[in-house]
């Protein structure tokens, strides 16, 4: 039991960053299509349970610990290239605009301008990536209860004294929520690989794809329902519920705060423990901190503009390659299936 709650919180730490945790996702994915945003909420977490599964399963049952082992299910040649690389690079994305949000809401409390505390966060987080991935994934299983306890709680406590306001718009919504799959859950898969095989059992995958995607709903739901009350109202800013957590009260907000340089923290080093796998940088500090500094160039750009610009392109392509992805795992576990059985 207690590997099933550490596997499906570390994939929900490893969800929950900045763009989610701060409202600016949801914002930009959901409450825009108004009522219908609800439908693509309701996409994401099927898909989300789907490819976890099809993952943490197919990892189960080949018995593979590796993100090298779980690349083993793909041809040999140019489809496996493209997705190894492909996972590396939309890890980059989001360990970018992971640094750039460390940068905003360090701004916001110390006197400290935002790329002075990029580089911090940059530089530390270099650090911890040259001990090992396999570290970082498990600390995340903690502060993924922590977090996703938070931001309910928080929700919760904002919509207590809010009415629920609905919209309007249709299909797109779902399309929507199929490319945020694409981005957030690609960049995931090194860490299911790497945990799905502690897992004692076919229940047990099921039982993690469930939780955390029961989870994610939830969160997202409450979120959504919060950030529609307010949005086109008031100026949300770049991270929206912080923004509303402080309109409710400073203590509310210190705490929302925390929670969101907690999921920053989380994603930062999930993204940056799938680079080390991906592109097998893991434990060589040269290359490390080679790709930090580049991430941290880029986290320039903006925290805003990178999740509106960085994440939507690499949602499309992350969208299709989740697909391709899923497709292979069903494939192994059939055929893995029918060897044993048959």
């Amino acid at each position: 039991m207690k590997i099933i709650i550490i596997s499906s919180y570390s994939y929900i730490a490893a969800v929950i960053g900045a763009g989610f945790a701060s409202g600016q996702e949801i914002m930009c994915y959901f409450v825009r299509f108004g009522r219908y945003g609800f439908l693509g909420i309701l996409c994401f977490a099927i898909v989300f349970a789907i490819f976890s599964f099809s993952v943490i399963y197919t990892c189960k049952l080949l018995n593979i610990s590796t993100f090298d082992g779980f690349l083993c299910i793909f041809p040999r040649g140019t489809l496996r290239t493209v997705v190894k690389y492909s996972i590396g690079i939309f890890s980059f994305a989001v360990y970018a605009v992971m640094i750039s949000a460390v940068g905003g809401i360090g701004a916001m409390v110390t006197p400290l301008s935002q790329p002075i505390c990029s580089l911090i966060c940059a530089s530390l987080c270099a650090l911890l990536l040259c001990r090992g991935a396999d570290g970082v994934f498990n600390i995340n299983g903690v502060l993924g209860v922590i977090l996703t306890i938070g931001i309910i709680a928080c929700c919760m406590y904002i919509l207590r004294y809010r009415e629920y306001h609905t919209f309007s718009q249709a299909a797109s919504a779902i399309s929507d929520s199929y490319v945020y799959s694409g981005y957030n859950l690609i960049s995931l898969t090194p860490v299911m690989a790497v945990l799905g095989a502690q897992l004692s059992s076919g229940r047990a995958a099921a039982a993690v794809s469930t939780i955390s995607a029961t989870a994610l709903f939830i969160m997202t739901a409450l979120m959504y329902t919060v950030l529609s009350i307010y949005a086109h109202k008031i100026d949300l800013g770049e991270f929206p519920m912080l923004t509303l957590a402080y309109r409710q009260n400073p203590i509310l907000g210190a705490l929302y705060y925390i929670m969101l340089a907690g999921s920053i923290l989380t994603t930062l080093l999930s993204s940056g423990g799938s680079i080390t796998e991906s592109f097998g940088f893991d434990k060589k500090p040269f290359p490390v901190f080679m790709v930090t500094a580049i991430a941290y160039l880029l986290s320039g750009a903006g925290f805003g503009r990178l999740v509106n610009t960085a994440y939507r392109f690499c949602g499309i392509a992350g969208a299709f390659l989740l697909t391709v992805i899923t497709i292979f795992c069903i494939r192994a576990i059939i055929t893995t299936v029918k060897e044993k059985y048959l």
